[in-house]
């Protein structure tokens, strides 16, 4: 009998062991369990949220542009006005919005875009975030401008003419018919014109503010015509810099010389070894 209890005692201690351990290892199962299916609906938030993104921050109004920032290198041939009307004009046309998402611009179309207009030589487009881009412009820096009948282009050191307003003070090119903006001349007569400003300018002659304008419109032959009694200088074509600027600081003593006279000659020809100076007939 004592045998026989100790049996039922022990035997129950290891059913109490048993089930202790049994628990354990339930509370094990499901806990694996929980954490894998914890995992599994992580997994599935983070994939539903980098799917929902895009169109977060396509939509959403923390990431709209509502302005660009324009900054100008020099003003006064493009105003930020022009460069903001083709930016909401780009915008409504690819994005039917004038305020779109930052990250729906894209910035080489946008570039190409405003490089179309003539008067801008080069662009750089940046983000700033959350909401901001910024627009660095360089306008063309004209040289000259050139008169066609009622209006006037400006053109840069690279041939490439513009609109531009009749306020700058700046040397007058005449005697062209049309023109092309936006895309280098070929102009011969017109690179002979630069030429004499450019070497005006680099010589220090001072020149141009005698200068009413630079006539073009012969082809073999440029003419400078002076503000005071519109007398004409024959320049010739063909022109060769160190020969050029020669004629140039003569013309000034010259013109010099006549400017204490009060007496402008009718013209003066410098195509020749020998300087022509013809003299106006006294009535």
């Amino acid at each position: 009998m004592k045998h026989k209890g100790l049996a039922q005692q022990l035997s129950g201690r290891k059913d109490k062991w048993r089930s202790k351990k049994g628990r354990k290892r339930l509370i094990k199962t499901y806990l694996k369990r929980f954490i894998k299916l914890s995992i599994l609906i992580l997994v599935i938030v983070i994939l539903w949220q980098i799917i929902q993104l895009p169109f977060f921050l396509m939509s959403s109004h923390k990431f709209q542009v509502k302005k660009p920032i324009i900054i100008l290198e020099n003003k006064g041939i493009i105003e930020e006005e022009e460069i903001l009307k083709t930016f909401k004009e780009f915008c409504l046309k690819n994005y039917s919005s004038v305020e779109p998402s930052i990250f729906k611009i894209k910035f080489t179309d946008l570039k190409n875009t405003l490089l179309k207009n003539p008067k801008i030589e080069y662009i750089v487009i940046q983000r700033k975030f959350p909401k901001d881009i910024v627009i660095k412009v360089k306008p063309r820096k004209p040289v000259a401008k050139i008169l066609i009948d009622s209006r006037v282009f400006g053109i840069d050191k690279n041939l490439i003419a513009f609109k531009m307003e009749n306020e700058q003070e700046l040397p007058v090119i005449t005697g062209i018919r049309t023109l092309k903006t936006g895309i280098p001349l070929t102009n011969k007569e017109l690179t002979d014109a630069l030429l004499v400003i450019s070497q005006i300018k680099e010589h220090e002659i001072e020149l141009l503010p005698d200068l009413l304008c630079i006539d073009i419109a012969h082809q073999y032959d440029i003419l400078l015509i002076t503000k005071f009694d519109e007398t004409k200088i024959h320049l010739g074509h063909q022109l060769e810099p160190k020969r050029l600027v020669e004629r140039l600081k003569e013309l000034k003593i010259i013109l010099d010389y006549y400017r204490e006279k009060s007496e402008y000659p009718e013209y003066i020809d410098l195509r020749f070894d020998n300087i022509i100076v013809k003299d106006r007939e006294k009535i």
